[in-house]
């Protein structure tokens, strides 16, 4: 369920915010909800919050955001070209089988973990990750 309301802002922190929503790619209604759901006293109040996972089954966060949260949930601190770089070195040149080949490896990595408890959309989730932070060449 979401409620609409109006909000009045001064001109100078509309500015401010509308560039930084720029900058996330989001809009600036997103940004607000972003800010808000993330802000340190927010995220105390909400401990039954839904995973991302849930979150983006939903469609209630943007695609970008489902990415980067794939990427720190299921690959950590890892940086693109160390994940690109181990993928070319086991002979893999195509992004959508480095992630396919990850997922299915998660399992072993994290015995915890089942194939059936990752999202279903993980590896094109990882992919897209993988894209849109790979440095140009």
């Amino acid at each position: 369920m979401m409620l609409r309301f109006s909000l009045r802002l001064p001109d100078d922190v509309h500015r401010r915010l509308k560039a930084l929503a720029q900058k996330e790619r989001r809009s600036i209604n997103e940004q607000i909800v972003r800010m808000l759901e993330t802000h340190p006293d927010m995220e105390a109040m909400t401990m039954t919050e839904a995973t991302w996972q849930e979150r983006w089954r939903r469609r209630e966060i943007n695609r970008w955001d489902a990415e980067r949260e794939a990427w720190e949930s299921y690959v950590g601190n890892q940086s693109v070209e160390e994940f690109v770089r181990y993928s070319l070195d086991e002979g893999i040149t195509d992004i959508d089988e480095m992630a396919r080949r990850y997922v299915d490896a998660i399992p072993t990595m994290w015995p915890e973990i089942s194939r059936e408890e990752l999202p279903e959309d993980l590896a094109e989730l990882l992919a897209g990750y993988i894209r849109r932070h790979l440095p140009s060449r």
